[in-house]
């Protein structure tokens, strides 16, 4: 639905406008379209000769004033103020398409990793002895593709849903714990051992009905099935693996306070990697259940995991584990407080409060979407987190365009 188009003379402080047909270097503004905070921007419009713009009722706080009467348009020079905007955004655009890059980049080897770690899965369950020394080489190569660069990659763990859910979710696990591992200080053996072990953690599952592993609310009897996932994943790689990933596989549903299964250890029981392992698992779990209805955003789950389920988990990791994904995590869907919605790409580990964000605005095509680091907009901040069902779809459809429909269809 097209937006009403109102003159600038009926601008105020308040007003979200879309300056329709318009390039980002058109203008000196950072945004195309923006909610006017102050009477400099009106005059700037007027300036660039700009009479019409659109309106968009639904993020204004205020109305649009009454016309009395159309004056002529008369463009003039813009004011050093602009024009030095103006060179900004030339320097930026340089940036933001190298960003961009990264981001089809990283995208595709994360599906190939996906796709890696299903061969993996599969050839351990054909002939662990065989199939033990290619998955711990792709242990290694997951964790030299993706750390060091997890702000955009972790952006494709909390939405990007493929057709298979069980080899993401190891995959998903792996990259969340490699994270965390590194950002603990663990060696290279170490982290090379914390990814296969969390490759690995749910291999068990393939002998649990499938009935089972899709019920949310299980009874007495299906919870006990369930959890044998864990004796059966640690039995079939058990003469393959070193003990450390055994552990990982044995003890991943641990919890800190002794209310975890299988053998209820406490703490001071439950060695690093099975601690990170828990962490990564439960996370991405929270983000992509079973019942996609379920689903938490990135920021509602570690506020979960953090406010409701700390005891669950050593209290060290888990501040780790939240300051590496940020106060706003890749991922999140938010408002910004000049009104523009986007989703966080990017995480600022100096600056939390100014993340990296992708821009919706429809009149650009998505390819060209505009990535914004807010360090450099100090006037703008994060107004909100948005849940998905809040959404306008297109709005979701410009943004992440693979979140599954059926987020929505279950919604309803």
């Amino acid at each position: 639905m097209s937006l009403p188009i109102i003159h600038v003379d009926q601008l105020q402080p308040g007003i979200f406008i879309c300056l329709e047909g318009k390039g980002w270097l058109d203008h000196p503004f950072f945004f195309n379209s923006f909610r006017i905070s102050d009477r400099k921007q009106i005059a700037t419009l007027r300036k660039l000769g700009i009479q019409w713009v659109a309106f968009d009722p639904a993020r204004s706080t205020t109305r649009p004033l009454e016309l009395k009467k159309v004056p002529e348009a008369v463009a003039s020079e813009p004011s050093p103020e602009d024009a030095q905007r103006m060179a900004a955004k030339q320097e930026r655009v340089e940036r933001v398409c190298k960003y961009r890059e990264r981001i089809v980049t990283r995208e595709r080897e994360y599906h190939a990793a996906v796709t890696s770690t299903r061969s993996a899965i599969e050839a351990m369950l054909r002939d662990p002895t065989r199939a033990a020394d290619d998955a711990a080489q792709l242990a290694r190569e997951i964790a030299s593709t993706f750390t060091g660069d997890e702000g955009v990659t972790l952006t494709f763990i909390a939405y990007d849903k493929v057709d298979l859910p069980a080899f993401q979710h190891a995959t998903n696990t792996m990259i969340l714990a490699l994270t965390l591992g590194r950002a603990a200080g663990l060696d290279t053996r170490n982290m090379e051992l914390l990814g296969l072990g969390a490759m690995l953690h749910d291999i068990g599952k393939v002998k649990v009905k499938s009935t089972i592993l899709m019920n949310s609310q299980r009874n007495a009897a299906a919870e006990n099935a369930y959890r044998m996932h864990i004796p059966y994943g640690a039995d079939m790689v058990r003469s393959v693996v070193d003990p450390q990933v055994l552990a990982v596989i044995a003890g991943h549903h641990e919890r800190a306070d002794g209310k975890g299964f299988p053998a209820g250890h406490v703490l001071d029981q439950i060695d690093i990697p099975t601690r990170i392992v828990a962490i990564a698992n439960r996370y991405d779990n929270l983000c992509n259940p079973i019942r996609i209805a379920e689903a938490l955003t990135p920021a509602e789950a570690l506020a979960r995991m953090f406010a409701k389920e700390s005891n669950a988990f050593d209290s060290r990791l888990l501040s780790l584990f939240i300051r590496e994904l940020g106060v706003y995590p890749p991922g999140s869907f938010v408002q910004l407080s000049n009104g523009a919605l986007g989703m966080i790409v990017g995480t600022n580990s100096e600056m939390p409060l100014k993340p990296s964000v992708m821009i919706y605005e429809p009149a650009t095509p998505r390819s060209e979407a505009l990535i914004i680091d807010m360090k450099d907009e100090p006037e703008v901040k994060v107004e909100s987190t948005l849940r998905p069902h809040s959404m306008d779809k297109a709005v979701i459809a410009y943004l992440n365009p693979r979140m599954r429909m059926a987020y929505f269809a279950e919604k309803q």
